[in-house]
């Protein structure tokens, strides 16, 4: 699962298996938020970044590791 909690004025996705505790997506420094949704059964998609300067980003669920941005969304209006 899945999630992105504020917590001391930022959001960051944290992601939970059954009977474990919950860890961040990506160790990162930028917010890290919803609309997420999962590409495959390996990967999910995610808003990164602080508005204005929002894009989506896509990473590894077993390793949060980021692998790509989608170019051409930075900045842009993400709902």
């Amino acid at each position: 699962m899945v999630f992105a909690p504020r917590t001391a004025g930022r959001e960051r996705l944290l992601v939970a298996g059954y009977g474990k505790d919950p860890e961040p997506l990506v160790e990162t420094q930028e917010e890290t938020t919803t609309p997420a949704t999962p590409l495959g059964t390996g990967e999910v998609a995610f808003v990164m970044g602080s508005p204005p300067n929002q894009t989506i980003a896509v990473a590894t669920i077993a390793g949060g590791r980021i692998v790509r941005r989608v170019e051409g969304t930075k900045g842009k209006s993400i709902q």
